[in-house]
């Protein structure tokens, strides 16, 4: 069972120098209202990839591993920020299995790991230009960002495409890409600024 004199916080510091105890206390601590929180958001695609239960566990491993980095003192704001992240990585996830069933050829389908489904990480071109807590706080803030929004940003930073082959993707006009990425651009800005200043009621007040 998880210590409860050791806090939130504590685990979540420890967590970023890579300490996997605190990654399986922070698991042991939270999946189970996790659980309970996003199981209506795994849809029909990921149902039938494997058990609930076995798929939300490695989702928050995944998440807490490779997520954007934050640090909270208040429990509930921890279980909301993993909450947010776990249900736009399903998002992902499903949509990326979509993709694959839509494009598939002949020959074995991959693995049912939802590690095998791409995910925002430090490998992203905006990604390689500045590793500091800025950028953590701007990682984090897509998070926050409307799914449409949200989408646009993943396509143009970690994807690296252009405008055209985005409004191909999102089946939307050049110039609708270039609004909506103008649009998602001043929020992640604004987000930004409030998960920097740990407004978090603000932050988790706009889901």
């Amino acid at each position: 069972m998880t210590n409860p004199d050791v806090t939130t916080r504590e685990l979540l510091e420890r967590l970023h120098r890579g300490d996997e105890e605190a990654l399986r206390l922070l698991v042991e601590r939270h999946l189970p209202w996790l659980e309970i929180a996003v199981r209506e958001q795994i849809g029909p695609v990921l149902r039938r990839r494997g058990e609930t239960g076995d798929y939300l566990h490695e989702a928050v491993v995944h998440v807490l591993r490779h997520g954007p980095r934050f640090v909270v003192n208040d429990e509930a704001h921890c279980r909301a920020i993993l909450a947010r992240m776990i249900r736009n990585f399903m998002h992902d996830q499903a949509r990326w299995w979509q993709a694959k069933q839509r494009s598939r050829v002949e020959g074995a389908l991959p693995s049912d790991s939802v590690a095998e489904a791409p995910m925002i990480t430090d490998d992203s071109p905006i990604d390689r230009m500045q590793r500091d807590e800025t950028h953590q706080d701007l990682r984090l803030a897509v998070e926050f960002l409307p799914v449409h929004e949200r989408e646009v940003l993943i396509l143009r930073y970690w994807q690296d495409l252009d405008f055209e082959e985005i409004s191909r993707r999102l089946s939307i006009t050049a110039e609708g890409a270039r609004t909506r990425h103008h649009r998602a651009l001043k929020k992640l800005s604004s987000t930004a600024l409030r998960i920097r200043g740990e407004q978090w009621q603000e932050v988790l007040g706009e889901e």
